[in-house]
């Protein structure tokens, strides 16, 4: 014959240490919430153009910035494919992963040097009816590029020599100090049964 002790470690009803033992037991619940916010809290930073350390994002070249078609004052925003695509995914329990499963999104997050090798290119610049170069109306000394359809237009090869293009560093991903604090009340609220 053995002895047995059973202990029922149920807690009542409506205690708080029963709600929070309930919650604890499925923290699904938590990572999704964390998750959402996290999601909202890092494509906000596209708005601040900060980091998560508070530091402003690195400025746009002039060159670069003079020809961006869209958002020129933007840094990280042509189209906001970038921002659109942060999202968040549960990892196993107890985790929660934040990020862009964008090729370039890395490069911007980390920086990069990406080495481009030497090239030719054929330009193509719109001619009038005596052979003469169009110029742009707001730039003269600027000309005209030929598209394919152009029938009138004057075609040269240049070479592009090796060059490195340098993108700086510019961290979107991460938890701020005011992310740490909200995302404590956040699971506090969730122990708490709100």
């Amino acid at each position: 014959m053995t002895a047995q002790l059973r202990v029922d470690t149920t807690l009542p009803a409506g205690d708080p240490l029963a709600t929070m033992e309930a919650a604890l037991a499925s923290p699904a619940q938590l990572m999704a919430r964390l998750g959402e916010y996290l999601q909202a809290s890092t494509q906000g930073r596209f708005d601040t153009q900060t980091g998560p350390d508070g530091a402003a994002w690195q400025a746009l070249t002039p060159r670069y910035q003079r020809r961006k078609k869209y958002n020129p004052d933007r840094i990280l925003t042509l189209r906001g494919y970038l921002r659109g695509r942060i999202h968040w995914q549960a990892d196993g329990s107890n985790a929660v992963l934040v990020g862009s499963n964008l090729r370039y999104a890395a490069a911007h997050q980390f920086g990069a040097a990406i080495e481009r090798a030497a090239y030719s290119i054929k330009t193509r610049l719109r001619t009038d009816s005596k052979g003469q170069l169009l110029r742009q109306k707001d730039h003269k000394n600027l000309a005209v590029f030929a598209k394919d359809r152009h029938q009138r237009a004057r075609e040269s090869w240049h070479e592009v020599a090796a060059h490195t293009i340098h993108i700086p560093a510019r961290p979107f991903l991460g938890v701020s100090t005011v992310d740490e604090d909200r995302m404590h009340a956040i699971t506090l609220d969730w122990l708490q049964g709100r």
